[in-house]
């Protein structure tokens, strides 16, 4: 019997402490009443305590969204840490990355883009007699027009292809701190092996872009 007696005292203490705060929620205005809304621990203890119809039972109703949409939002930052945190170990790139990516995706900020020029549709004749690994000397075509970009690409044009998405492989500046110097050091290590170059016989010196249409004008000149 002391035992029942003990439960309900202890059930009418907690009907008591729900009717209070469902009262205090109704006087609440704005984001302090989104505030004084029952959290989830709470939410357990007052559970059977409303009545149909009553404040208690439309302020617990009010508690139990807010506590879903808060789950809700728990888990998508988890999922989108997780996300993160795999798509910096897959491509080797440094935390400081993650947020320069978002701002990419959200619209935030633009990523850099390497100054291009068109490259005409046209032919030109690849390779060289001078060494063996560029024998034969053969022509190539373009049916269509392309763009290229006029100079090398950067460390830091590249590292945004990364975090846009536009580029999976982050190359290594092999110990020699390119990724952070300015000026020409900056210029991605082995280019030419990632990134489309069009040659010539007579584009020596000249950049890619540059000796794209060089070799297109001396086709044509030879067609003419």
């Amino acid at each position: 019997m002391w035992n029942d007696i003990e439960t309900n005292k202890e059930r009418a203490a907690r009907r008591d402490r729900l009717l209070l705060m469902a009262r205090e929620w109704k006087d609440r205005r704005g984001l302090a009443r989104m505030l004084g809304l029952a959290g989830s621990s709470s939410l357990f203890e007052l559970r059977g305590l409303a009545t149909k119809g009553s404040l208690e039972q439309h302020y617990l109703r009010w508690s139990r969204a807010r506590v879903a949409v808060e789950a809700s939002a728990l888990a998508a930052m988890l999922l989108v840490i997780g996300e993160s945190v795999s798509w910096v170990v897959d491509r080797g790139a440094p935390l400081a990355a993650v947020g320069e990516r978002w701002a990419y995706t959200l619209g935030l900020a633009k990523p850099p883009v390497p100054k291009l020029v068109e490259i005409p549709a046209g032919s030109f004749q690849m390779g060289s007699d001078k060494e063996s690994f560029s024998k034969p000397v053969h022509p190539v075509t373009f049916t269509q027009p392309f763009s290229l970009a006029a100079t090398e690409i950067t460390f830091r044009e590249w590292d945004a292809c990364v975090a846009d998405g536009g580029c999976d492989y982050r190359p290594p500046d092999q110990g020699l701190g390119s990724r952070h110097a300015t000026g020409d050091q900056r210029l991605v290590a082995g280019c030419a092996g990632i990134y489309q170059v069009v040659e010539s016989q007579d584009g020596e010196g000249l950049s890619a872009a540059e000796r794209g249409r060089v070799g297109i004008r001396r086709s044509r000149r030879h067609h003419d």
